[in-house]
């Protein structure tokens, strides 16, 4: 393959790049500016369909919870359910106010590879749901894991009992 010819052809479909929130787009659009010395315009996508999605599904969320009158003691703004989420990938990931080298060893001690518990960073509506679907299934052993073997004396393994 000639390198000219693959990189004009390049260069003639490379006009309008769209780029969300994460910083590696903008440096991937400077890059090519530079390596290929043409002008490109950097579209901002403001509102990625995931984030509406997962800002939609929140707000249903915590509208129920007002309605049915549910609390819990997690900390955070949103609806209980990610608050729970959150909190628990804190119990998970967090040194200081999680307990990961206690939580990666008790998974382990009950046959589950410590990666399904993926960290969550930022608003990424397959992330949450992931990580919902992940709580749910080993609820039952979470709980004996908040009860019996957590290494964490914090207000974030009570509030996650309660």
């Amino acid at each position: 393959v000639d390198y000219l010819l693959a990189k004009s052809s390049i260069i003639k479909h490379l006009k309008n790049p769209l780029s969300d929130r994460v910083a590696v787009n903008h440096c991937v659009v400077q890059q090519l500016k530079t390596a290929f010395e043409i002008e490109l315009l950097e579209l901002k996508c403001s509102i990625h369909p995931l984030d509406g999605i997962a800002k939609k599904c929140t707000n249903i969320l915590k509208e129920y919870d007002n309605h049915n009158n549910i609390t819990s003691d997690t900390f955070g703004r949103d609806c209980c359910a990610v608050n729970f989420i959150i909190a628990m990938n804190k119990m998970r990931f967090k040194q200081g106010k999680g307990d990961p080298s206690g939580f990666k060893q008790f998974l382990r001690q009950n046959n589950i590879k410590p990666s399904i518990i993926i960290r969550y960073v930022g608003n990424h509506f397959h992330v949450m749901f992931h990580l919902a679907g992940v709580l749910y299934y080993l609820r039952e052993k979470l709980l004996i894991y908040l009860d019996k073997s957590c290494n964490n004396t914090t207000t974030l393994r009570t509030s996650l009992r309660t």
